[in-house]
């Protein structure tokens, strides 16, 4: 790049320094400058996409400009209970779903966690958009309205290094999907510094469970494997690389059965989960009582 510059440089006369790094693909961020006077000061890293939300709103309300943005707590609506006429009806959104869902999708992968699970659920139903889906779109619409400011930030510095803990928030929403019965798994990785309090976010995700669960501590189960398995082991071995200290994981379930299972290595009434949803609890056991992990 610097070869470019000079080459530039040889024909434009520079006169202004170079600006450091602001906006990087519709998102802003924010860095605490280093302080070599204060060099243990801990930093934060924010990140928002307010701009970029704006826009998706104006382009939706200029598209569809008898639509009414109202004021919502969440981004989804409630999954509605019984089928109607609707959910043949090809929905009024459907021909531009594809293009908000994407964008959504953007948002939600860059720096907007809240919204993983709107999107997640808009997209499973982009090929298949109905008029019961259309109050996705203008729920999801009404919130980032009115919630377009909110900003992903971290926090970290010198003195967390040596307590720090990998902390992993699994969940699940018990066969939340009413198309498919199945669960949405979701989780949530950071780095915490225990004796501080500070946090720095490093992933989150939303994806379908690839099975029916028949209980709420099945659906959990998979889920924090998802979360131990294919997050956080992966960010441990990185961080051992990079730092040569092992940080353990400390996985925050919220179910009493399915922390049991794990503790056991063993659930009678999940001994199916390794042929429907390929999780092994005997594994996440082994995980659990190795003192390195």
């Amino acid at each position: 790049a610097w070869e470019h510059w000079n080459e530039l440089g040889r024909h434009i006369e520079f006169s202004d320094p170079g600006a450091e790094l602001v906006r990087y693909l519709g998102a802003i961020y924010r860095f605490d400058a280093y302080n070599p006077e204060v060099p243990s000061h801990p930093r934060t890293i924010a990140t928002e996409m307010s701009g970029y939300l704006r826009n998706l709103v104006l382009r939706f309300q200029k598209d569809y400009s008898g639509v009414t943005l109202r004021k919502v707590k969440t981004p989804f609506p409630t999954e509605k209970k019984e089928w109607g006429p609707e959910d043949e009806e090809v929905g009024k959104y459907s021909g531009d779903i594809a293009s908000y869902a994407a964008s959504g999708l953007f948002a939600s992968l860059v720096a907007r966690p809240d919204l993983a699970v709107a999107v997640q659920r808009m997209c499973s139903r982009v090929t298949k958009w109905t008029a019961a889906d259309d109050e996705k779109l203008v729920r999801f619409m009404s919130y980032i309205a009115q919630e377009h400011d909110l900003e992903l930030a971290g926090t970290l510095g010198p003195e967390d290094l040596d307590d720090l803990e990998l902390v992993v928030w699994p969940d699940a929403d018990w066969n939340g999907d009413p198309h498919t019965t199945r669960s949405t798994s979701g989780l949530f990785v950071e780095l915490h510094g225990k004796k501080t309090g500070h946090t720095f976010p490093l992933t989150w995700k939303v994806s379908h469970q690839t099975a029916t669960s028949s209980s709420s501590a099945e659906s959990e189960t998979v889920s924090a494997s998802v979360g131990i398995r294919h997050a956080a082991l992966p960010i441990q071995s990185l961080l051992e690389a990079m730092l040569g200290v092992t940080i353990p994981i400390s996985c925050k379930i919220d179910n009493t059965q399915a922390i049991a299972a794990i503790k056991n290595g063993y659930s009678k009434k999940l001994r199916h989960l390794q042929r429907t949803h390929r999780v092994s609890i005997g594994t996440l056991h082994e995980i659990y009582g190795d003192p390195k992990i």
